[in-house]
């Protein structure tokens, strides 16, 4: 399991470790996929992210973060990075959201820093074992 050190920062939501199946953010444990965004962290009974869009898409629409400047969306997709169904890239991109596509690694660093210079940032991050 990947660990790394960060200062924490009680009003942000910080990936402290990843893999083995899990994450933790902000001292908290978490088994499976989970959606980052400023009101919480939310787990997902599944690691399947087609399943994950295809149950809960509305609900990460709602909750991504979406301001006057828009928002970065992390996708950690575990080890391999997949295309996502062209219905789901069109409609996040109508409602100002970049996405960006890496490895959940990569995400969860990438989370952090972007968390740090204070930007919008949301994250849906696939465990790796």
């Amino acid at each position: 399991m990947a660990d790394y050190s960060i200062i924490q920062n009680e009003s942000k939501q910080i990936i402290s470790r990843y893999g083995d199946g899990s994450f933790v953010v902000n001292g908290k444990d978490y088994n499976s996929a989970i959606f980052i965004c400023s009101s919480g962290i939310f787990s997902f009974p599944t690691n399947d992210l087609e399943s994950i869009l295809s149950d809960k898409f509305d609900f990460i629409l709602e909750n991504s973060n979406v301001d006057e400047f828009g928002v970065i969306m992390l996708f950690g997709m575990g080890t391999h990075i997949k295309p996502i169904s062209e219905k789901y890239l069109n409609k996040f991109k109508a409602t100002g959201i970049s996405l960006e596509f890496m490895n959940t690694g990569a995400a969860c660093r990438t989370f952090n820093v972007l968390q740090a210079e204070d930007r919008a940032v949301s994250a849906l991050l696939i465990p790796v074992t």
